[in-house]
């Protein structure tokens, strides 16, 4: 299974509204808003869960990190991800 990239689906299914933003803030560290957002994200669509990947692709995690203010923390899940799949 993979996670399309193409910026059309990055924009049509991974933005968040402004409902998902304020659940996604609410919670009180930052890196689990960006678990959680993706999460979220990749639930919606594809409709597989977070577990079904081996890995995300950066770009999508670059916008959502992007969209929740947590850019500086985009490389550290992505190597954290690589580490649990076995990737590394």
């Amino acid at each position: 299974m993979q996670i399309p990239e193409d910026k059309c689906v990055l924009e049509t299914y991974y933005t968040f509204s402004k409902p998902d933003l304020e659940f996604i803030d609410k919670q009180m560290k930052v890196e689990i808003r960006l678990v959680l957002a993706v999460q979220l994200a990749v639930l919606r669509y594809p409709g597989w869960p977070y577990t079904s990947y081996h890995k995300h692709p950066d770009s999508v995690i670059y916008y959502i990190s992007k969209q929740i203010g947590a850019l500086h923390l985009r490389l550290v899940f992505i190597l954290k991800e690589k580490i649990h799949f076995g990737i590394i």
